[in-house]
């Protein structure tokens, strides 16, 4: 279901809306939200740690989904240590 826009006049960009409104005690254990620097998406992910369960890892020559893809010879040390 779509937020309604008047939301985003009043509280801020979807992206704010939607991530700062996070309800931390709603993930159970630890979850790590990855993002690829070369993912022109990955600005508006989670780029930092939001508690001691809920870890942003950064890829920086990572792109889109690049650390969910089948390893390879050709994988940057970054997505290696990610995975």
């Amino acid at each position: 279901m779509p937020l309604p826009e008047k939301m985003f006049e009043d509280i801020g960009s979807r992206t704010d809306v939607l991530y700062n409104s996070l309800n931390t005690s709603d993930f159970p254990g630890e979850n790590k939200f990855s993002n690829g620097l070369l993912d022109p998406w990955s600005s508006a992910g989670v780029l930092q740690n939001l508690s001691d369960t809920l870890l942003a890892v950064i890829i920086d020559l990572g792109g889109h989904h690049l650390d969910l893809f089948f390893p390879t010879k050709n994988d940057p040390e970054s997505v290696i240590k990610a995975r």
